[in-house]
């Protein structure tokens, strides 16, 4: 975990999370169930930040991922600043969250600030990920490195489909390797559905190659082969010595023998496989556990053998899909570049990369990126933070940690309270990188390890 993260909140008696206590500096990550009032708590944090802080709307960062929701924290903050206006000093006496705040403020306190937020709230600092790249590469163009003529948020999907299509135009001349890849994706279009998440990415796509395929199966059947070798008294003691077709069941554990010596990805003969015929192990309880314990490793063995295969095909198309997004990303963003275009993902790559890139020479009257954007947002609220990718985390990480005191804490002009991450539903660890998750191959994302048509996110 972040050493400068704090996954706290909570009060240790009743485990409710007490916004009028949460420190407003520094890194908080909440975490909690779906339904469980974290959006709600967002709106008093934001509450709070206008009246102790007495920020701006304009300069309150929040930010969520879908358009819908930002409306909804639009309307749930308007809601809540109507409330404190039109019930200052008559609130609930139960109600610890204002009467921490009315004990420290009087409605001629707060009256105009919250009047002046209600006035301004279109102007709120209320995005989604995309439309806050987007705000912040057209201001600063020139500190982020972008064409002040480019197209923001435009539809690339035909010069995607036109490099993939260049792609396979140029892979005809390779007849081995075009059959491999049509065996999949039969047309451009079908590559490109399949890893088009990818295809708008920037980072690395690692892949399991054939050769680690077969070295893991190998060393299973090597493993297989010592660990029967083993329990052989016990297979012996069970099923042959004392069996009236002995000499036959002896002649099937040789064979087994014989084909666990063989370094190769031949079938497992029947008369291998009857060695561990789940009906030969009778009735006794005893007998049976320990025979199938014994049996296991061989059991999925078997399995493996018989489709290896498949997954030694599958793992040499994903290595060919692999060369193949790397040529056509780079055609991409040629292409782009001609045409002065960027779509959604390129907002996000566009901001990490400038923001966690070293130029080539500092400028010493020049001031960095990070430090601009925290100067026009001093604090960041992030509701849904588990669905935060490594580039989105990237760009929030670039921004706000370098504002991070030796004390491993925020300092008041660099605060970062990231909101809502759910680890029933999301894997995400609380340094925002990714525990673990997976999609199929027709949703790689960015970042995957593709092997045998699945790919797991590990980043």
């Amino acid at each position: 975990m972040d050493k400068n993260v704090t996954v706290t909140a909570l009060d240790p008696d009743s485990n409710v999370l007490q916004p009028e206590s949460l420190p407003l500096t520094g890194r908080h990550l909440i975490e909690a169930s779906a339904g469980t009032g974290k959006t709600f708590n967002i709106t008093r944090i934001y509450l709070r930040l206008l009246l102790e802080r007495k920020l701006d709307v304009k300069n309150i960062l929040v930010m969520t991922f879908t358009r819908a929701a930002t409306e909804e924290l639009r309307g749930r903050i308007a809601r809540e600043i109507r409330n404190a206006l039109n019930n200052w000093g008559q609130f609930d006496p139960e109600d610890s969250y204002f009467a921490a705040l009315t004990r420290q403020f009087s409605l001629q306190d707060v009256y105009p600030a919250l009047h002046n937020a209600l006035l301004h709230l279109d102007e709120a600092a209320i995005f989604t990920i995309h439309s806050f790249c987007k705000r912040v590469l057209s201001q600063q163009a020139f500190s982020s490195g972008v064409a002040f003529n480019v197209q923001m948020e435009a539809d690339t999907a035909d010069i995607e489909l036109e490099a993939v299509r260049d792609w396979y135009r140029r892979l005809t001349r390779q007849a081995d390797k075009y059959e491999l890849l049509v065996q999949n994706w039969p047309a451009p279009e079908n590559f490109r559905q399949a890893f088009r998440d990818v295809l708008s990415s920037t980072t690395p796509v690692q892949i399991k190659s054939p050769e680690v395929i077969l070295e893991n199966f190998l060393n299973h059947k090597a493993f297989c082969r010592q660990h029967m070798l083993d329990n052989q008294s016990l297979v012996f003691a069970a099923l042959i010595d004392t069996h009236k077709q002995q000499e036959t069941r002896t002649e099937e554990w040789e064979i087994l023998q014989k084909w666990l010596d063989q370094s190769d990805i031949e079938p497992m003969p029947k008369a291998a496989g009857n060695v561990f015929d789940g009906r030969r192990y009778g009735r006794d309880a005893d007998k049976k556990q320990r025979l199938t314990e014994s049996f296991a490793p061989l059991k999925q063995l078997k399995e493996d053998v018989g489709a290896i295969e498949q997954r030694l095909q599958n793992a040499r198309s994903y290595q060919l899909a692999a060369l193949g997004i790397d040529a056509i990303r780079s055609k991409i963003i040629q292409a782009k570049q001609r045409a002065r275009v960027m779509n959604y993902d390129d907002l996000i790559n566009q901001l990490a990369a400038s923001l966690t890139s070293t130029p080539a020479r500092e400028d010493p009257l020049s001031t960095p990126l990070s430090e601009l954007i925290r100067g026009q947002y001093p604090v960041a609220l992030v509701d849904e933070f588990q669905d935060t990718d490594p580039q989105q985390y990237a760009i929030l990480k670039a921004i706000y940690q370098s504002s991070c005191t030796s004390e491993g804490s925020y300092s008041a002009e660099g605060s970062y309270t990231p909101e809502g991450s759910q680890l029933a539903e999301g894997s995400y660890t609380a340094d925002g990188s990714v525990a673990s998750s997976s999609v199929t191959s027709g949703s790689v994302t960015s970042g995957s390890v593709v092997s045998d048509g699945v790919a797991n996110k590990s980043f």
